[in-house]
């Protein structure tokens, strides 16, 4: 991607932004990478859930700020209702987005006033290619909250994010666990495709954001047990279900049946083309 010159900015802030990268970090760094994010994210930890990455700007071999991203929120009014999608296809197609989770500098406050937005734009830039590397399915759109009592957002702002609503107030602690924090935040998103929010409602995905060329709509088998009685007569005992995981392959009818037969539960995952045995305990 060609940059443009900051004609416009201090000679000492252009220089540097004029050759600073945003690479992943490689294995061997992610301690130095969660200790630093632990010590000067706002949060106070480096937790990520489900598909992540995570990478480092640097200038001259230095670091200067970290960013980290997780699977997206499974559900956000503000953004679904931008979207425009149906609970169905936000269930199918949430993995073409991507929460940026933590993005923090390591730099004195002030230094370099347009560093944050500078980093954002060109790790978006990248982002759904590395995503596609490591997960086997693009990008399309990119969200991110931001606590306004603590920020406004301004690199947000000026990378081309777009502001569309307040969380409800909860916090994502586990892949599909969320603990309220009565402290609802702004909800920043951007579109990486031309018109993503449209193709992601439509009826069918266009070919190139379909996952290995196959469009797979999820679909839930539960115990016959548990269909007859209900999840509250397993709510204070421990019931362990066998399952099988069907992951990035087009699953027939039979495929289907020969689950539900055998009582599992089946659920589709873009990075690998096998089917594995699982263990669920249900409490």
């Amino acid at each position: 991607m060609r940059r443009k010159p900051f004609s416009s900015l201090e000679p000492a802030e252009t220089a540097v932004l004029d050759l600073i990268t945003v690479r992943l970090i490689h294995s061997e760094e992610q301690a130095r990478w969660d200790q630093l994010v632990s010590q000067h994210h706002y949060l106070k930890n480096a937790l990520l859930v489900g598909e992540q990455l995570r990478y480092v700007v640097e200038y001259q071999g230095q670091w200067l700020g970290l960013l980290g991203w997780s699977a997206a929120a499974y559900h956000i009014r503000a953004r679904d209702q931008w979207i425009g999608w149906t609970d169905n296809q936000r269930r199918a197609r949430l993995p073409l987005l991507a929460n940026n989770a933590r993005f923090c500098l390591l730099t004195a406050p002030g230094q370099y006033p347009n560093l944050a937005s500078r980093a954002l734009a060109l790790n978006v830039a990248r982002l759904s290619v590395d995503w596609l590397a490591a997960y086997g399915h693009p990008i399309v759109l990119v969200e991110s909250f931001v606590d306004t009592q603590l920020f406004r957002g301004t690199a947000y702002k000026a990378a081309g994010w777009l502001a569309v609503g307040l969380s409800a107030g909860f916090k994502r602690v586990a892949q599909d666990f969320y603990e309220a924090h009565d402290r609802p935040k702004q909800l920043y998103v951007r579109e990486l495709v031309k018109h993503a929010t449209r193709k992601l409602r439509q009826r069918h995905l266009p070919e190139a954001l379909q996952v290995n060329g196959v469009y797979i709509r999820p679909k839930t088998f539960l115990p016959s047990r548990l269909r007859r009685g209900g999840w509250g007569t397993v709510a204070n005992r421990t019931c362990r279900l066998n399952c099988c995981i069907f992951l990035s392959v087009a699953c027939t009818s039979r495929h289907w049946a020969m689950a539900e037969r055998s009582h599992s539960y089946c659920s589709l995952d873009s990075a690998t083309l096998r089917v594995l045995p699982l263990t669920l305990r249900v409490h």
